[in-house]
């Protein structure tokens, strides 16, 4: 199973433990109907099966109840990366099946934005996305309140288990409000990280199911990771992002080849690679308008973003590179998180051949 080694790693880490080495081999091993162990063989050797022996030389920790702990969110995390690895070609199959449903929907819709949603579902499912869950999810009336379930039975990977993102949501005045768009694609952040691979904030991708009227009924839900060839990809061979940089020229009025359309693709392309995916349109023309008028001025400038379902603020901000510091960083993120009333920030930096050092924070 890939991911066993890194998906430990991660936890281990998240308990203030030092790594100070890791043995990972594969070895061919013979064990009776018991699970018992009773010999090891040469690898090439036929019979037997195939085990990953992996081995942590960390700091010591003698705390019974703190490596209680530990085991317990390594056997869970076993668990998942078990789940993930065994449901990975069936959810894999089910984004297929999301993206040639695509016909069925709104009408007045995007025709352009339909087929580009075609393309990168079907581009994830190339590889570029890492499958850890999957769920379908009905939309109920009661009243005058919308809600949204499970449909039992149909988890897969991570969320195979009904307790885990199982439950009934009434949805909110937001989520109605996306509910009624004509957008097929929802793309964000879950509000929990993932336990498998890295222990980054999962990426919540949902399809919606419309009926014949063309009114949604529906969501098929994915949860993973983008792939780092997802990162490293240029945004304009990507598709849907590629149709987001053409249109946001286009509201612009500006051209592709001239000096101001060079620098505004060159800020496109350098663009936090989750804003991109996650933004609309119209906050992707607000914020890249902004940075192309700032022009490398030496001065704070503050772009913000708030989450389609209200749960976090996306933050960037622009910091005269002479004058950035992981100091000032933590001064920033202390304000943001102070201002917004947030339980807790997620940055990372860009310092390049530019005046200005950019720091992008989830609050």
């Amino acid at each position: 199973m890939p991911f066993l080694v890194d998906s430990v790693s991660a936890a281990i880490d998240r308990h203030g433990l030092t790594i100070h080495m890791t043995v990972h081999p594969l070895l061919r091993v013979h064990r009776d109907s018991r699970g018992k162990l009773q010999r090891i063989v040469g690898i090439n050797d036929e019979g037997g099966q195939i085990e990953s022996l992996v081995r942590f030389v960390v700091d010591r920790e003698s705390d019974k109840n703190q490596l209680n702990v530990l085991e317990h969110e390594i056997s869970k995390i076993l668990f998942d990366v078990r789940a993930s690895v065994r449901d990975w070609r069936k959810m894999r199959d089910k984004m297929l099946e999301a993206a040639s449903s695509l016909n069925a929907g709104p009408t007045g819709a995007d025709a352009a934005v339909r087929m580009e949603t075609d393309a990168l579902l079907q581009w994830m499912a190339d590889d570029h996305f890492t499958f850890l869950g999957y769920r379908e999810y009905r939309l109920r009336k009661r009243g005058e309140k919308l809600f949204l379930g499970p449909v039992k039975g149909s988890g897969l990977g991570v969320l195979s288990i009904d307790e885990r993102g199982g439950r009934v949501v009434e949805l909110s005045k937001e989520m109605q409000r996306v509910t009624q768009s004509k957008d097929w694609l929802i793309i964000t952040k879950a509000n929990s990280r993932a336990t498998v691979h890295r222990h980054s904030y999962l990426d919540y991708v949902g399809i919606k199911i419309f009926d014949r009227s063309g009114k949604a009924i529906g969501e098929k839900r994915f949860i993973g990771l983008f792939t780092s060839v997802a990162y490293s990809e240029s945004p304009r061979n990507i598709p849907l992002l590629r149709l987001k940089v053409q249109r946001v020229l286009e509201a612009g009025q500006i051209d592709p080849s001239g000096h101001r359309g060079k620098a505004l693709l060159h800020i496109l392309d350098s663009f936090p690679r989750d804003e991109l995916f996650q933004s609309s349109i119209k906050d992707l023309v607000r914020t890249t308008t902004g940075i192309l008028n700032l022009q490398d001025r030496r001065r704070i400038k503050f772009f913000l973003r708030r989450d389609t379902f209200r749960r976090f603020f996306s933050c960037i901000v622009y910091v005269p590179r002479e004058k950035y510091t992981t100091a000032i960083r933590r001064v920033i993120e202390q304000i943001l998180l102070e201002e917004f009333d947030g339980l807790a920030v997620d940055s990372s930096v860009q310092i390049v051949d530019s005046p200005l050092a950019r720091l992008h924070t989830i609050v």
